[in-house]
Parts: C-alpha cells; sequence; structure tokens
C-alpha cells in the first residue's frame, strides 16, 4: 500500500524495533514486521514529526510503498503484524522511545 496517504512509516532495525515496542507499551500503534528485511515498521499520521535518519531509522511516506499484511498475519513467514494494528502511533512518542533505544545501545 502507498505511504503519506492514510499513514507514514518509520522503518527501524528488527533488533532495535523490539525495545522500541516495550518501551511504547500501550502507547504503541500498529507495527508491521518483515522477517525477511530485518526491519519494523510503525505506522504514523502522514506527514507529522520528524525522525532523523540515524541507525537505520527511516521515515517513508509519500513515493514509498509497504507490504501491509492481512489483518489475521501475526506471524511469519513474510510480513506480518508485530504489534496488531489497532491504531496509529504518535510520533512524538515513538521519537521519545527511539532515542532511548540509541542511549541505551551506547
Amino acid at each position: 500500500m502507498p505511504a503519506g496517504v492514510w499513514w507514514d512509516a518509520v522503518r527501524v532495525p528488527y533488533a532495535q524495533g523490539w525495545g522500541v515496542v516495550k518501551a511504547l507499551g500501550e502507547a504503541c500503534g500498529g507495527v508491521i514486521g518483515d522477517p525477511y528485511r530485518s526491519w519494523l515498521y510503525w505506522l504514523v499520521p502522514p506527514g507529522g514529526g520528524e525522525f532523523p535518519a540515524r541507525g537505520g531509522v527511516v521515515r517513508l511516506s509519500v513515493a514509498c510503498w509497504l507490504p501491509v499484511p492481512a489483518p489475521h498475519r501475526t506471524g511469519p513467514p513474510g510480513p506480518y503484524w508485530a504489534v496488531p494494528y489497532e491504531g496509529l502511533t504518535e510520533p512524538a512518542r515513538l521519537g521519545a522511545a527511539l532515542s532511548g533505544e540509541a542511549e541505551a545501545a551506547r
């Protein structure tokens, strides 16, 4: 599905991403897992919030496409819902969780 219309996606390396899921807890919206490329993708509101491209974190928006799994796909193989979709993640909270993970990795 195209990003930048209903949502943008923030791509995070798999290993770092699981710590972010834990840090966000109940504030975590839908997260798509891609085990083949080792990425987790957070769905966030389109156009809002800045995410510096560091440590493999990249915001995907207009002109980007993302494989969105069926609602019942909650595990590999292929793309799946690492955190089932119940809404978007607030960019400010995701940014804070990502910063905390970057600090913890140092």
